[in-house]
């Protein structure tokens, strides 16, 4: 069936599996051979050999005659994978009689194209025979033999200088590629200077052109950057694929075409490690840069080797470079984008504004944050990357090429380097680091006051322990709630068996003098401070409860974020809220009001009421701003402390005890899910004991109207 017929084809439909490079930029010895005929050495199975039936006769006068072919056919779908299949499944059969050449045929073929190298000459020879040998075992032709050392070259090797590197087998673009000189031990570019200008560029035939320039590892990128800017201009005049461009673009791209002949010039050694085990290699690094300009960025990786008698060398080994976007981005922005083109480019190697926070998350998942440092514009070598420079120009470009003057020199910092008046230092890893205020931080604490009588919870934060703080807090407490008349707090035994964190707080309570100052303004203003008895904490467990309550959650809704004092400050009195929020009992009998008394109404007289908010707590953190991370924490904290709060309200007793069952009038909270601060409340109208006498199921009436509930989503008031 014809590949251009409407119908699905055969062609189209098999698998195709993917196209790899191999790379041998690390080896001494480098070596490449062709299976001979790949695919008429493979075999097809009995069954499989009907579809791939052909017509043919000799003269045109003859009868049609069908042939089967019995070997993989090139341009089927499957014959890629096939072959490769029948290749590798060769290596594995063959491991233990062939095991260098089973590794190599594994990891080093491209289709039939063996691109392979080896740090010595013996291992190179070993190599050639080994591979040699397995693959004639499957009926293969390993010849035309390259390499950079005549030893392991055959005729047809040392005939041809240089080897085009395959990179696709497509036969349109077979003239493409990265050349390799054998005899130089160099990759070059096919020039393209030997095609004609363009007499009327349009956007199809120069991006036609452009694709001519291949470039895998991105080597030419300070080029090829200004073609895709060239594109751009292109995309942002809206010109159509066949429409003339203007007098200005064109004038850019004739300057730019009449310069492509130069990158033929262009010769990048093969080897990017100068030495190797056997010539005292004792170090090698892998250095990323990044850079950005209003039109690009881009990254680039430089391979350092160290010698073990100091030597130093470095090598571009690979580039990426991206065009801003057409909607105009800042520096900052644009640098963050490059900062992640590199960190993706290494393959391995905090939360702002949406923009911000999406790529710091990916730079961070990608690298560490340990490895990331700061050069100059003036030493930066992906500079040219976002910039752009002709081709006439970048073979003369020592700092994209080789002579990186950071990563070959390795003298200490100048005495005249900015960098010492940040008071720098070697901490225990080895890592250089500056000094700063961090030394100066303090660590805050909660300070939770609860009502003995209504329950009501006042939290206050205290910027330290010092005694001038608390007293302090004590005041605001006071102006807000009123003066008491006696205090009850722990005992500083309490906090002995405390973990590490408590330690400041056990000495604050163990503290004599403190201890007085606080006694003695407590009796100027006529207030009473109760110590309970030492090693008793179950005497203070009203307050050890509201304590519980509050910082199991707060804990784990904060988690490891670094919260600002204000917003801290925020936070705590919206979770004051929520707990002085909570129902205690019905403000009247009357069973048509389902009003509830709250702690609330003891300190403003009024339940607590708070403006809508838009549900927040599935967002990523990353996507908000600094007060809707407060907002989104809030929402935490009110779902978590909710599920508790409730669970603690509908105890379940065992089944051989009896528990009081609910009666008609109760008023019971139901259990919905609600933003911050709103309850739904309840009056239950009717009870349905089931035959056992056990009521399960009931009947309330919400201002909404009536509805039946099974008990398990309805919780009794506590002092119902």
């Amino acid at each position: 069936m014809s590949a251009y017929d409407e119908r699905l084809s055969m062609f189209e439909q098999p698998y195709v599996m993917p196209q790899l490079n191999a790379n041998v930029q690390n080896q001494t010895f480098a070596m490449t051979a062709d299976i001979t005929k790949m695919y008429r050495q493979v075999l097809i199975d009995e069954s499989q050999k009907s579809l791939q039936r052909i017509f043919w006769r000799e003269s045109p006068q003859d009868e049609l005659k069908t042939f089967e072919l019995l070997t993989l056919t090139y341009g089927m779908a499957p014959a890629l994978f096939l072959a490769i299949r029948t290749i590798r499944k060769l290596a594995e059969d063959e491991r233990r009689s062939f095991p260098i050449g089973s590794k190599i045929a594994l990891r080093d073929f491209y289709v039939d194209d063996l691109l392979t190298g080896a740090s010595t000459l013996q291992e190179a020879l070993e190599i050639k025979r080994q591979t040699t040998e397995l693959l004639r075992k499957g009926g293969f032709e390993l010849t035309k033999w390259s390499s950079n050392h005549v030893s392991l070259q055959d005729i047809e090797g040392l005939r041809k200088k240089e080897f085009e590197l395959a990179v696709d087998h497509n036969s349109e673009t077979r003239a493409l590629g990265v050349i390799w000189n054998c005899e130089l031990d160099v990759f070059k570019f096919i020039s393209i200077g030997h095609h004609p200008p363009l007499e009327k560029p349009t956007k199809r035939s120069i991006l036609s052109r452009i694709a001519l320039v291949f470039d895998p590892l991105g080597w030419l990128g300070p080029s090829v950057i200004i073609a895709k800017l060239l594109m751009q201009e292109l995309w942002r005049a809206k010109i159509d694929w066949d429409e003339s461009i203007s007098n200005e673009l064109h004038t850019l791209w004739r300057e730019y075409e009449c310069k492509l002949q130069f990158l033929g010039n262009i010769e990048i050694p093969r080897k990017v490690i100068a030495f190797n085990e056997n010539q005292g290699l004792e170090i090698l690094e892998i250095h990323g840069f990044s850079y950005a300009s209003q039109q690009a960025y881009g990254a680039c990786i430089y391979v350092r080797s160290i010698s073990s008698n100091g030597q130093f060398d470095s090598h571009l080994l690979c580039s990426k470079s991206r065009v801003a976007p057409l909607k105009t981005l800042s520096i900052p922005r644009l640098e963050l984008c490059g900062a992640l083109l590199l960190a993706l480019l290494t393959k391995k190697v905090r939360q702002w504004t949406p923009f911000v926070a999406n790529r710091i998350a990916e730079i961070q998942r990608l690298t560490n944050v340990e490895d990331w440092k700061h050069v100059s514009s003036q030493e930066n070598p992906a500079d040219p990357l976002s910039r752009g420079i002709m081709p006439d120009l970048l073979h003369k470009l020592e700092l994209w090429w080789s002579e990186l003057h950071l990563l070959r020199n390795n003298k200490p910092l100048s005495k005249n380097s900015n960098i010492l008046n940040l008071n720098p230092f070697i901490d225990a890893d080895g890592i250089l680091r500056v000094g700063g205020r961090l030394r100066y931080a303090n660590v805050s604490y909660n300070s939770l006051f609860i009502c003995l009588s209504t329950k009501a919870v006042h939290i206050e934060l205290a910027a330290d322990l010092s005694t001038e703080t608390f007293l302090n807090v004590f005041k605001r407490f006071i102006s807000r709630r009123g003066r008491p008349t006696d205090i009850y707090s722990d005992n500083g035994l309490n906090f002995v068996g405390a973990k590490r964190e408590l330690d400041e707080l056990y000495d604050l309570f163990k503290n004599d003098v403190l201890k007085q100052k606080i006694i003695d303004y407590m009796t100027s203003e006529k207030i009473r401070w109760h110590f309970i008895p030492p090693r008793a904490p179950h005497m203070g467990g009203i307050w050890e409860a509201a304590i519980k309550s509050t910082k199991f959650h707060l804990k784990r809704i904060i988690g490891e974020a670094s919260l600002r004092y204000d917003e801290l400050s925020t936070l705590l009195a919206q979770v004051e809220a929520i707990l002085n929020s909570r129902p205690l009992t019905p403000l009247s009998n009357d069973p048509n009001d389902l009003s509830a008394l709250t702690p609330a109404h003891f300190l403003i007289e009024c339940s607590i009421m708070t403006y809508p908010e838009p549900t927040i707590k599935e967002l990523p953190t990353n996507r908000l701003s600094r007060w809707q991370s407060v907002e989104q924490l809030k929402q935490h904290f009110w779902h978590r402390w909710l599920k508790e709060y409730l669970h603690n309200c509908q105890a379940r007793v065992k089944w051989n005890t009896t528990n009081d069952p609910i009666k008609v009038g109760q008023m019971v909270i139901l259990q919905e899910d609600l933003p911050p601060l709103c309850w739904s409340l309840a009056r239950v109208e009717e009870i349905f004991p089931s035959k056992d006498n056990i009521i399960r199921v009931v009947s309330v009436r919400t201002p909404k109207g009536i509805y039946k509930r099974p008990i398990t989503k309805l919780c009794i008031l506590p002092i119902e």
